[in-house]
């Protein structure tokens, strides 16, 4: 959580629904706890996006917490860090499903971001996370409609607009990417409040070029593109 905050005790949607916070991190500690994701926290809360991001000690628990899932449905926003070992937790696919429920049943909204992981594994459960899905699958043999609403919100969350990074590119400007699509989002929420846009980026960065495409296009991303920052919009 943060100090500072574009959400206030008397933040609401256009229903009137309460937000506690600004936006919910969601990620894989393994992966980017105390590299990426600890920066974009730290970048957010200076921008003053009062942001809820897991204390490290809650995963060492069994069971996901009634209070971390609560807190998505208490956010504006979900950010979905989608990394190598994502899939492999199934604290981050709960919270991925839940996150994509709410922006069913209430008006929040999921930003992914693609960190050094390529949307089509993501949205086809390719590679690591078809790794990660085969052992899911054995230790939830008991309950495969579980495993089932994971695979289907990664194939969702992986045709939505986020950001891609690839290896090898500046982290600290694509973070700032991020925090200038989520501020930016804020202030279009509250001038068009009955708007129904599921799609978060459907305003792309005004310094890149216009490359947004149908966010639920078939055709697969690629890496060829110059620019391995522009806004993925596959």
């Amino acid at each position: 959580m943060a100090s500072g905050s574009f959400a206030s005790s008397s933040s609401s949607d256009s229903h009137g629904f309460q937000w506690e916070y600004d936006v919910f991190l969601s990620f894989r500690g393994e992966d980017t706890r105390n590299t990426f994701t600890d920066h974009l926290y730290t970048a957010l809360t200076d921008r003053g996006i009062y942001t809820f991001r897991d204390d490290e000690r809650l995963e060492r628990g069994k069971e996901i917490s009634s209070e971390l899932l609560e807190a998505i449905g208490r956010s504006r926003f979900s950010i979905i860090v989608l990394s190598k070992n994502y899939a492999s937790s199934t604290w981050c696919l709960q919270e991925l499903a839940d996150a994509l429920e709410c922006m069913d049943t209430q008006e929040h909204k999921v930003f992914p971001v693609f960190y050094n992981v390529n949307p089509s594994d993501v949205r086809e459960q390719s590679g690591d996370f078809k790794t990660a899905f085969r052992k899911h699958e054995k230790d939830c043999k008991d309950n495969l409609d579980k495993v089932k609403r994971w695979r289907s919100a990664l194939t969702r969350v992986g045709s939505l607009s986020g950001r891609h990074l690839q290896e090898g590119r500046s982290e600290a400007e694509f973070i700032k990417l991020i925090v200038d699509d989520i501020s930016s989002k804020f202030t279009d929420s509250d001038e068009e409040p009955d708007s129904e846009e599921e799609d978060i980026d459907e305003e792309p960065d005004p310094e890149e070029e216009d490359t947004e495409e149908d966010p639920y296009s078939e055709e697969e991303d690629t890496d060829e593109g110059p620019d391995s920052e522009e806004e993925y919009s596959d």
